[in-house]
């Protein structure tokens, strides 16, 4: 009966071959990301270096440390011998007043030392902030200039109870003129910074820019 023949017209079987499944799919997929996770932990593995003890402080500063900028850690003195609740509220205290220090405007600089002695020891404002006040106050009222720090980051080189010495990413706005003929220009700065404990205060020792 040519009615009961099949037709010969009539493509094959339309079943989804085993790749195209969903189940397989979602298998694979599987695998893939399990591939991924785990190519990413040798790269990892192959750049980390075997620790050395001996080694250990030099590896932590190298890098923050480039020739002529910032120095290692002197013999005896401790990465952190304080707890971080400790070294961050020091840190913190000690970024507030850097910021307060070189801060200033050409209607301020005059009165900026009275500010500055508030926050600093008394030789580093003798042998160095007074000589540096002095140096810029000129160029700044002849431009009307102001300087505007800011922190953008910051962390600890070492710390001890007494003595925080801290690392300081800062922008500096410096503005030029007033009204429409302002000009204003950002310069980020690295800045080495020492604390040292007067009281209840973190007074600036040492400020070094990078």
């Amino acid at each position: 009966d040519a009615a009961a023949e099949p037709d010969a017209a009539e493509p094959a079987s339309s079943a989804p071959g085993i790749l195209q499944r969903p189940r397989t799919t979602r298998i694979l997929a599987v695998l893939v990301g399990v591939a991924a996770v785990v190519l990413g932990i040798l790269v990892v593995l192959q750049f980390q270096d075997e620790p050395d003890p001996g080694r250990a402080d030099v590896a932590m500063w190298t890098p923050v440390t480039r020739a002529g900028e910032f120095t290692l850690p002197k013999e005896g003195e401790l990465p952190v011998a304080t707890t971080p609740l400790e070294w961050t509220a020091a840190v913190d205290e000690i970024a507030h007043n850097v910021t307060k220090i070189l801060s200033f405007n050409y209607e301020t600089i005059d009165t900026h030392e009275e500010l500055a002695a508030e926050l600093v020891t008394e030789d580093f404002l003798v042998n160095d902030l007074r000589q540096t006040i002095a140096e810029t106050a000129p160029k700044l009222k002849e431009n009307e200039a102001e300087y505007v720090v800011t922190v953008a980051g910051q962390s600890v080189i070492s710390a001890t109870p007494t003595r925080v010495r801290a690392l300081l990413f800062v922008n500096q706005l410096v503005t030029k003129g007033t009204g429409k003929n302002a000009v204003s220009d950002n310069y980020p700065l690295r800045l080495d910074v020492v604390g040292e404990k007067d009281g209840d205060t973190w007074r600036i020792s040492s400020l070094q820019a990078g």
